[in-house]
């Protein structure tokens, strides 16, 4: 009988076949990866740019918003912004740990030679049964591994397209930002500066003070007052300057994918974080009159 030889050779095929699958897709998923790896990085270097650009418009804000009677906490030093990582946790992946497994080479080891009577050729039936049985074990177990290689790849394409998707947004957003403070917020802000100037020198004139020293009234004086809209647009971009400073100062997207997991909660925090920037941004844009 050769059905142990014929049964091993059935194996083989089936064998070989399976890795030449696992190689293709495994091939196909790293190149998917590498993709979104450079998609990833080229939005982090971007990132870091407008990043830096957006400290110039902050630090423009504070200097506007500081005399108008409220203290901030602080201003923004270009030390408060520390780079966004390229691909933090993604350059460790180990795309090849699983090579060509031992027992994919064990073509020549069965005796094909058929069956006869007698305790000698029993036994070496026996023991080729028992290696075809062993085998096909072996094969069983590569397939279990290709199948967990490729599902890790996939998960961390997976991560990595969660994490670009992050990125862009974050990116939009500090483009947002950086285009409202130097188009909307501060030149509202000169606009209200201007106007307390222009109520300081009426009261100068009324109460006939030729002194030449302008003082300021705080933009607390006029909330009550017909123009309360001042204080109210003020007040809103002192919040915003702070939601802008706990949100941009910090390594944001780097926090967020340094273990590769996007947590849902890390992705609610973060949602919320944009969200709130938008709210108060709608908040400035329907109070300002300067366009």
């Amino acid at each position: 009988m050769t059905y142990n030889k014929d049964r091993y050779d059935s194996l083989s095929a089936e064998s070989n076949k399976a890795y030449e699958t696992y190689k293709q897709e495994k091939s196909s998923l790293s190149n998917r990866l590498n993709e979104y790896k450079s998609k990833y990085n080229s939005e982090i270097s971007n990132i870091n740019g407008q990043r830096m650009e957006l400290r110039k418009e902050l630090k423009a804000l504070y200097k506007f918003l500081k005399p108008l009677g409220k203290m901030l906490k602080r201003d923004v030093s270009i030390f408060d912004y520390r780079n966004e990582d390229i691909a933090p946790s993604f350059n460790n992946i180990n795309l090849d740990k699983i090579k060509m497994p031992e027992y994919l080479e064990h073509d020549g080891i069965l005796d094909a030679t058929p069956m006869r009577f007698g305790h000698g050729h029993i036994y070496k039936h026996y023991k080729n049964s028992q290696m075809v049985i062993e085998y096909e074990k072996d094969i069983n177990k590569g397939k279990l591994e290709y199948d967990n290689n490729i599902k890790e790849i996939e998960s961390y394409i997976k991560e990595l397209e969660t994490a670009c998707e992050i990125a862009e947004i974050y990116r939009n957003t500090v483009v947002m930002v950086k285009d409202a403070v130097s188009d909307i917020i501060v030149p509202e802000i000169k606009y209200v500066i201007a106007f307390l100037y222009a109520d300081a020198v009426r009261e100068q004139v009324i109460e006939c003070d030729n002194s030449g020293n302008v003082k300021l009234h705080s933009i607390v004086e006029y909330k009550e007052s017909k123009y309360g809209r001042h204080y109210d647009f003020v007040k809103n971009a002192f919040d915003f300057y702070e939601v802008l400073e706990k949100f941009f100062t910090d390594t944001v997207l780097t926090n967020i994918v340094e273990d590769r997991i996007v947590t849902e909660q890390e992705r609610r925090d973060f949602d919320e974080g944009i969200q709130a920037i938008k709210q108060e941004l709608v908040k400035l844009e329907d109070m300002r009159k300067v366009f």
